[in-house]
């Protein structure tokens, strides 16, 4: 048998019966028409499918449009056309149908009735039908089990793990014993504490790695607990809220004290102070005398002080150094044994005259007589009486 091509007309558009378009710009639908199949083949063509789009060839059967369909199998898979494999010739007689997986209206897919010539044979034969693209390999992923720890596609093997596989292999124990031996060829049946414990040299070698080892271990820990001193400072805070440097003095109570003392045993026997005043600007006790001269305590050196509220006034955290208050016409005695306070007065005590007191009377009456049983009046005068 001879197969003649005919003339140049073959390749020119009278060599096919009828053309008709499956899919094209105007499609609503994912579903092709049907199209019947009966002594010339069809050639399916598929133009302007993207990635992972395909268009899979079904059989249909039953009445009308088709009751029963079923996939078009060729080499053990359906036909697919995509844009890597996108041509086939379907040429058992039958009704088929396109099923379009990709976007309609995009894609444009033919099926062309052809003449039984030498061009189709020959085509048909070197085809063998389009079973979609192949997908590519790809490593495997996810957490790794069995032997191996971490992900896929870079695990690690567990050496735990290994180790019991090993001694569990009578040939992979063995060469591990012999790659042991090796490491240590005066040792006989791979007696390695034995050597150790009779090489001075591999004993400083452990020696110098285990020390090396905690170093680290102690450096890294200690690390964070290392302070400056302009850290330390800083922890501590200043009468106008700043924070201190370092250097910075802290004064104790007892300085505090020393300074004020000086400066009060200074004024004058049986004298009054007048004001204390005390500027938290410069840190200045003054202390007035009544009828002499003023004192003035420097506190600079010593603040800030940091107390509690109930010794000196403040918040609790940054006092006032010694504020004292003393109501007028009062103020504070000073005698050669010791220091006195006293209340409001006009004047300084003098002696009694009269029906008066020296200094005013806090309290009620029963304060100065006691409580008398009673009261007798002798010439308008009322005495107090005792049972």
């Amino acid at each position: 048998m001879s197969l003649n091509g005919g003339g140049a007309s073959r390749t020119k558009r009278t060599a096919f019966m009828d053309v008709q378009e499956l899919f094209g710009a105007q499609s609503v639908s994912e579903v092709s028409p049907t199209i019947q199949v009966d002594d010339e083949p069809y050639i399916i063509r598929a133009h302007g499918l993207g990635a992972g789009e395909s268009v899979a060839v079904e059989m249909v059967d039953g009445p009308g449009e088709g009751k029963y369909t079923t996939p078009y199998m060729m080499n053990g898979c359906q036909v697919r056309l995509t844009r890597k494999c996108n041509l086939t010739v379907i040429a058992i007689p039958g009704r088929y149908r396109l099923i379009l997986n990709g976007a309609v209206g995009v894609a444009y897919v033919t099926a062309i009735k052809a003449s039984t010539t030498h061009e189709y044979l020959l085509g048909a034969m070197n085809m063998g039908g389009c079973c979609g693209e192949s997908p590519t390999t790809l490593p495997p992923s996810g957490p790794a089990g069995g032997d191996l720890t971490g992900t896929y596609p870079n695990p690690q093997i567990i050496g735990l793990s290994a180790i019991s596989r090993i001694l569990g292999d009578a040939n992979a124990k063995t060469l591990l014993e012999q790659s042991i031996k090796s490491l240590f060829p005066a040792v006989n049946a791979g007696d390695v504490a034995g050597a150790i414990s009779r090489d001075a040299n591999a004993q400083a070698t452990l020696a110098n790695a285990l020390c090396g080892a905690l170093a680290c271990c102690i450096d890294d820990a200690t690390k964070q607990w290392q302070r400056t001193d302009d850290e330390i400072a800083g922890v501590l805070k200043r009468c106008d809220g700043s924070k201190h440097v370092a250097g910075n003095a802290l004064p104790t109570c007892q300085e505090v004290d020393d300074k004020i003392s000086q400066a009060v045993g200074g004024v004058t026997v049986d004298k009054f102070l007048d004001l204390v005043q005390y500027d938290p600007a410069t840190h200045t006790l003054t202390l007035a005398v009544q009828g002499g001269e003023t004192f003035t305590v420097n506190l600079s050196d010593l603040v800030p002080v940091v107390a509690s509220s109930q010794s000196i006034n403040g918040d609790g955290t940054a006092g006032a150094p010694l504020s004292v208050r003393v109501k007028a016409g009062g103020g504070i005695t000073i005698a050669s044994d010791g220091l006195a306070l006293s209340p409001g007065a006009a004047s300084a005590p003098n002696t009694s005259s009269g029906d008066e007191l020296p200094t005013a009377i806090y309290g009620a009456r029963d304060a100065l007589l006691g409580k008398p049983d009673g009261w007798m009046s002798i010439n308008g005068k009322r005495v107090p009486y005792w049972n």
